[in-house]
């Protein structure tokens, strides 16, 4: 997978802006073990849909993907500025913490860590000057040593960073592989400067959309809303089945798949 390509229209403006760099490995170590379990999780949902599950799934979702959303924007418009350091197109973009960086024949030998500003309201047209917040990546050893796209376990730490109309703060475990990126976020989100919830979601983004887990009960569904669909419909996997659910802007009418 591209990792610059993933949902396309929210990444293709901007540079990074500038980045802190201190040489050789970050030394985050390996991923959380839980990280490495969220693909077979998402596949294999233990709920079951019915009746009296339908909507506490269905507010569980409402609630969650709101930020869900807001932070796989925020993954792929961070994964696009590191490449680009990486392939050397940002140019004036790597500065260590004080002074010049020299001697480097790609920015990624030379970063354990870069600090990269948050996009605020506009994503198209990003803000580079650090004034809507800041997201920390950590780099893993496979990550710092790649010359172009990430891959590997990253972690992301957002200090008041806004993404549209959402303000997040927390972390972000990531692991970026072929076919997509893992996450496992615990973030808070301020919407009109009231917190929306404090969010524990695991996740999927690949290029299509994105997979998210939510927990009823201690049983798992797993919910999924498409870039082509955004947030108008959603589809849930249960241990049961799968189901389709439309949103009219209050409710939901959900029909099962064949």
């Amino acid at each position: 997978m591209n990792q610059a390509r993933l949902l396309p229209t929210w990444i293709l403006s901007g540079l990074v802006p500038w980045a802190c760099a201190q040489a050789g490995p970050s030394g985050i170590g390996d991923p959380p073990a839980a990280l490495g379990e969220v693909r077979a999780r998402i596949a294999a949902p233990t709920g079951v849909w019915n009746p009296t599950t339908e909507k506490a799934v269905l507010d569980a979702a409402d609630r969650d993907q709101r930020v869900v959303w807001a932070v796989a924007r925020l993954v792929e418009y961070v994964a696009g500025r590191v490449e680009a350091l990486a392939s050397g197109s940002a140019a004036g973009g790597l500065r260590a913490g004080d002074g010049a960086l020299a001697s480097v024949s790609s920015a990624l030998e030379a970063v354990g860590w870069v600090r990269v500003a948050c996009p605020g309201a506009e994503m198209a047209v990003p803000v580079t000057d650090f004034s809507q917040g800041e997201v920390r990546a950590d780099l893993g050893a496979e990550a710092a040593g790649l010359a172009e796209a990430l891959s590997g376990y990253v972690r992301l730490t957002l200090r008041t960073c806004l993404v549209e109309a959402d303000l997040l703060d927390g972390v972000a475990h990531t692991l970026f592989q072929p076919d997509g990126v893992v996450a496992s976020l615990s973030v808070t989100d301020t919407v009109g400067g009231r917190t929306f919830g404090e969010f524990e979601v695991d996740a999927l983004v690949t290029d299509s959309g994105v997979e998210f887990l939510v927990d009823v009960g201690g049983a798992t569904f797993a919910v999924g809303v498409s870039v082509a669909d955004a947030k108008a419909a959603l589809t849930v996997r249960a241990a049961n089945g799968t189901w389709t659910c439309v949103s009219d802007g209050q409710t939901y009418s959900c029909d099962a798949v064949p």
